[in-house]
């Protein structure tokens, strides 16, 4: 039987001696996009965030792509804070709008 701690050292070995090339690899096989189509896209949205319009990191690997969880289809890159709040709705839908009845409410009744 293969040592499963050796193959896992030789695999840390290697995304530490091959990261763009292990990067590249993950954006593939998670979203079916090169990290070149990635850049590509960062690009295009001037690194900015598609759906604030606030910087992306400057370093565009670290920016979040946007996906449609059922078709696997790539919408665009977000920032941190726009991906959790979309991930969140889509797993809870209407829970966005909740929360804008709440803040509003608050907001102008000084009450919650």
């Amino acid at each position: 039987m293969k040592d499963p701690l050796k193959r896992q050292r030789s695999n840390a070995r290697f995304r530490e001696n091959n990261r763009l090339k292990a990067n590249d690899y993950w954006q593939r096989h998670a979203y079916g996009i090169s990290l070149g189509q990635k850049l590509e896209m960062y690009t295009k949205q001037g690194g900015l965030c598609a759906c604030c319009s606030e910087a992306l990191p400057a370093n565009f690997q670290k920016a979040h792509t946007d996906h449609d969880h059922v078709t696997g289809i790539v919408r665009s890159l977000l920032c941190r804070r726009c991906n959790l709040t979309l991930g969140t709705e889509e797993k809870f839908p209407g829970r966005l709008a909740q929360v804008l009845a709440y803040a509003t409410n608050w907001l102008r009744d000084g009450k919650d």
